[in-house]
């Protein structure tokens, strides 16, 4: 190899043992939530969280009139979107979820690159 070769492999080496370092260790749960503003999905993950808190509120206000309604049918009404924005706040919850797991997913994936790669480096 050529003597750029040589500096563009220590370069390379250097930033791939910076990258593993940083990747090590796990992460508790409120730190992969964090992480999720951090990447390119942090305006969707913003409006997701501001829009479950919203149908949370929803599905408060719907579950106190449940309890105050006289009728059956207003019963039903109350009860049926107390139903509907408790689904619609799970289903938010769980597509964060997920994102935090593909995240965890694809730091794990870069860091068996990482591994795969060192290890041919010295073969």
């Amino acid at each position: 190899m050529t003597d750029i070769d040589d500096r563009i492999m220590e370069a390379l080496a250097a930033e791939d043992a910076e990258m593993l370092e940083s990747l090590e260790g796990s992460e508790g749960v409120f730190a992969m939530m964090m992480n999720g503003f951090k990447g390119s999905m942090r305006g969707w993950m913003i409006y997701f969280y501001i829009l479950s808190v919203a149908i949370f509120g929803g599905c408060v206000w719907a579950g106190i009139n449940f309890w105050e309604a006289v009728d059956a049918n207003a019963r039903i009404f109350w009860g049926v979107w107390f139903l509907l924005g408790m689904t619609m706040v799970g289903m938010l919850k769980m597509w964060v979820w997920m994102d935090m797991h593909r995240q965890t997913t694809s730091r794990e994936i870069k860091r068996l690159e990482i591994m795969v790669a060192t290890l041919l480096d010295k073969k």
